[in-house]
């Protein structure tokens, strides 16, 4: 995997490229989806409801960041004190790295909703190469496996 991702390097002898080009494209994503993961994680995001409330609040912090900004960078148009200048500007920073920060995690949110219905095709068409490809399942028991599995996913929209 670390040959994959670049750390490694590539003439080691056991290096086997990825033969599907969604698992290489996986393997260019990875910090991406790790940032999502994360994201679902920390925010405890299960639902879709749960993201858009998510959406919704991390907008509603962007406004309120932004207006903040908006009135100290007011405050030092009139200022002529140095040492208020100065303090004024960090002050400018510090908004500044707070919606940095806040436009990131709504960026990750919605590159979750963009992968979402990706992901899950690209875990069905897996599920379904294994099927095929298993020799000690039946015809009967692929049909069964496939069905029992259909609803379920059907039900995490």
């Amino acid at each position: 995997m670390a040959i994959v991702l670049g750390i490694a390097p590539m003439y080691e002898k056991e290096y086997q490229q990825p033969l599907s080009a969604e698992c290489r494209e996986a393997c260019r994503r990875l910090d991406r989806y790790t940032a999502e993961v994360t994201l679902v994680c920390r925010e405890h995001l299960e639902t879709p409801q749960d993201l858009q409330a998510f959406i919704a609040r991390i907008n509603t912090e962007i406004d309120e960041v932004s207006a903040t900004r908006n009135k100290v960078r007011n405050k030092q148009r009139n200022c002529t004190d140095p040492q208020r200048m100065a303090e004024l500007k960090k002050q400018c920073a510090a908004c500044t790295a707070v919606l940095t920060d806040l436009r990131k995690k709504k960026k990750t949110a919605y590159d979750i909703i963009e992968d979402h219905p990706k992901l899950r095709e690209l875990l069905e068409s897996e599920f379904e190469a294994r099927l095929e490809n298993d020799p000690y399942l039946s015809e009967r028991e692929k049909s069964a496996l496939r069905h029992e599995t259909a609803p379920a996913r059907e039900e995490k929209h």
